[in-house]
């Protein structure tokens, strides 16, 4: 059942919301997710969304604990905000980058979340090694399109 967060999501009147099929094959097919932001509401609202598509979720609420669960885990895409107290998304990006160098593993799609998508943040963002950049508020229906690329590109559909 859905919580009260969903469900103001998903009732929110500016949204244009694809139906959930709960008991069917979701668009996200079972990806693992580390989903960063500092703002607690966000976090559990993107979080349960991200559930309810049949995702596992894990959560961070700044960029270094974002970077320690990414050592410690294996994610098939994060979803970061750039703003950030401790330690922003883009110091956090660039650093997992880095990681997954020295590790000799393969980029872990990042993606970025912003107040601001435009000018200098894309190119920032571009530049720490972000795949793509999301405006907020985040539309239920970009989130889902992105969801279902990755879960292709995972192998998971």
């Amino acid at each position: 059942m859905p919580t009260s967060r969903v469900r103001e999501v998903l009732d929110s009147p500016q949204e244009s919301i694809p139906v959930i099929e709960a008991e069917t094959g979701a668009p996200a097919g079972g990806l693992h997710i580390l989903f960063a932001d500092d703002n607690q509401y966000v976090r559990e609202s993107i979080q349960d969304l991200l559930i309810l598509y049949g995702c596992s979720v894990h959560t961070a609420e700044n960029g270094h604990s974002a970077l320690e669960k990414m050592k410690n885990g294996h994610y098939d895409l994060v979803l970061m905000d750039i703003q950030m107290p401790v330690m922003d998304g883009i110091t956090s990006a660039r650093e997992m980058r880095s990681w997954e160098k020295e590790q000799g593993l393969e980029e872990t799609p990042i993606i970025a979340l912003t107040g601001n998508a435009g000018g200098q943040d894309v190119e920032k963002c571009l530049a720490a090694g972000f795949n793509s950049i999301f405006a907020k508020p985040v539309r239920i229906e970009d989130l889902m399109k992105v969801l279902s690329d990755y879960s292709s590109v995972a192998g998971r559909i």
